[in-house]
């Protein structure tokens, strides 16, 4: 009896589906699923089992994405079935595993009679790629999505929403995004810009902004101790932002010109050669206004 009972619990324990078997991951966009899926439209003609799953036969009546031939095989979990009527057309999204199509039971799958707003988005009917974003701004180290925030991206113009996100519609190409009006701008540090390369993609941006300021120019000029011009290179950090640094040369005339943000605290370095000596020098600045910082260089 004990050698029964072992045995009945292992063949229950072999055939039982893992836990995760009916479990589905976050769902992805329709413009995302007909580019990662095979899709395809076609009649259910006949339906069967075998050990694992439930074996659905369509008639393929056109393919948007994947190769197929006139008909195909589409498994579905024992236990987790889609629901499929023999004698009903479908637009079926299809997951590749080894050489067999899969569907779960959270699959998009759907009757073609209820599938026009999937199939405007087919690649197949499509002139343009669907475009997704957010827009946000660091708060403390925190990214805050940005409401109401006008962007160009091309010349087509989108407003961000609620939670700071935005969708528009381009067609191939490579497009440059801006922030319109004065009081924000992409950051700096981020720029962002987009290239459309097929209407099959779904481009998602992350569009981070900073509130926009007035530059001043800060003027260096490098000069030796008789008071001569010293080319030079020019170094400059910013206290406030770790990491953050600038290099440029000032070229023969010692004097080199950066737009720097008004109110940013700089500390501008500058080394050249006076007869075969290095020389430097070290100056610290904040940008209030348009300014000139001359520099001594000296050995």
């Amino acid at each position: 009896m004990r050698l029964l009972l072992v045995i009945v619990v292992a063949l229950v324990t072999l055939i039982e589906r893992p836990a995760d078997a009916c479990s589905c991951k976050q769902p992805l966009s329709p413009c995302e699923d007909l580019a990662q899926s095979t899709v395809f439209i076609g009649r259910a003609v006949s339906s069967s089992r075998d050990a694992r799953a439930t074996v659905t036969t369509f008639e393929v009546t056109r393919v948007i994405s994947g190769e197929l031939g006139t008909t195909t095989d589409v498994r579905s979990i024992l236990g987790c079935e889609k629901k499929l009527e023999i004698g009903v057309e479908y637009l079926v999204y299809a997951h590749v595993s080894g050489d067999q199509l899969w569907v779960a039971s959270c699959s998009r799958t759907q009757e073609l009679a209820r599938a026009a707003h999937d199939l405007a988005l087919a690649p197949a009917t499509r002139k343009t790629a669907r475009i997704t974003g957010t827009v946000v701004m660091d708060n403390g180290g925190k990214k805050r999505p940005q409401a109401g925030v006008v962007l160009t991206v091309g010349t087509t113009k989108v407003t961000s929403q609620r939670a700071g996100t935005f969708r528009t519609e381009l067609p191939l190409g490579a497009y440059p995004v801006n922030v319109v009006g004065s009081k924000l701008r992409i950051h700096r540090d981020r720029p962002v810009s987009l290239r459309v390369q097929s209407t099959a993609a779904c481009p998602r941006l992350e569009v981070e902004v900073e509130p926009a300021t007035v530059l001043a120019d800060l003027v260096v000029v490098a000069r030796g101790p008789d008071g001569k011009p010293v080319q030079s290179s020019v170094l400059v950090t910013y206290p406030r932002h770790a990491g953050k640094r600038t290099t440029i040369g000032t070229g023969p005339s010692g004097r080199v010109t950066l737009e720097i943000d008004q109110g940013t605290e700089v500390v501008i370095r500058a080394c050249g050669t006076i007869g075969e000596q290095a020389a430097c020098a070290v100056a610290r600045r904040t940008v209030d206004q348009a300014m000139t910082v001359e520099l001594t260089l000296t050995p």
